[in-house]
């Protein structure tokens, strides 16, 4: 082997080692940063599930308390056990949580919460319909936090659509692995019947499964019609989804769509956060 060789060999070495550091310091901060951005403090919130009809103002402490929004909070409590969900949602939102970072790649981390004793994560997701969009800040690639999306493609089944790494196409996921990430934000589209939403999630699962992944996917022309879609990335699958029903869901309408475009945009929202101050958001 020449001398060459070996001196290529060493950088690269070299390079992989500092940008895992990198993806690991960097997620750490992160994660704490956004634990130090949930200062509400918990209050009684039993006296406001409990009764017959919840205020708006009432809807907005609950919404401080456990990070759910209104639709949310009326499908948890419409349940047999509604009430003590309610407080376990609370818990959860207002407590901090052990996470452990696991690398996808030499250069990509994700901060995911610790297992419980048992093995198992527990139930943080708490309401979803089809065509609802997933969100989530627990990612970064050489210290760029891009985040994740995806979208809900069948919520009876639990199922998703995303686009995960390179190397994987686009492929149907559990909807349950979300419980894992330490941020997560489920958004939908305001002020449209639950069928177009629907219509949204029928087309994603017929039309943007088993592409290949590409990060540069939709840079040239977002809109391309269908049959030219060869590639996608995970928020792409969603923007793409919604587009395609005539709602243009990137916030800043620029080169290429990310999951904080999606998360930003007025035509969504929230029915759940997680991780995140339900204020701030992302």
């Amino acid at each position: 082997m020449s001398k060459k060789s070996i001196t290529l060999k060493i950088i690269a070495i070299v390079v992989a080692v500092v940008a895992i550091y990198y993806s690991l310091f960097l997620a750490n901060s992160f994660f704490n940063n956004i634990n130090k951005d949930i200062k509400y403090e918990q209050i009684d919130i039993s006296q406001i599930i409990t009764k017959p009809k919840i205020t708006n103002e009432e809807y907005k402490t609950l919404y401080l308390q456990t990070g759910l929004a209104k639709s949310a909070v009326d499908d948890v409590l419409s349940k047999t056990d509604g009430e003590t969900a309610m407080l376990e949602y609370q818990q959860m939102f207002l407590s901090t949580e052990d996470v452990v970072i696991d690398m996808l790649t030499p250069i990509t981390a994700e901060e995911l919460i610790k297992k419980d004793d048992d093995n198992t994560y527990r139930d943080i997701i708490a309401s979803v319909e089809d065509g609802d969009i997933l969100i989530s800040a627990s990612s970064n690639t050489l210290g760029v936090r891009h985040g994740h999306a995806g979208i809900v493609i069948d919520a009876e089944k639990g199922e998703t659509l995303e686009a995960f790494t390179i190397g994987q196409p686009s492929g149907v996921r559990k909807l349950e692995k979300w419980n894992k990430f330490s941020t997560f934000i489920i958004l939908r589209l305001k002020d449209v019947s639950e069928e177009e939403r629907r219509e949204i999630a029928k087309f994603a699962e017929d039309n943007m499964a088993d592409l290949s992944y590409s990060i540069l996917a939709g840079t040239q022309t977002k809109s391309k019609p269908l049959d030219q879609i060869k590639m996608t990335h995970c928020s792409h699958i969603v923007w793409y989804s919604y587009m395609n029903m005539g709602y243009d869901i990137d916030y800043d309408k620029g080169v290429i769509v990310t999951p904080k475009d999606i998360a930003r945009s007025p035509l969504l929202e929230v029915v759940q956060v997680y991780g995140l101050d339900p204020i701030k958001l992302w």
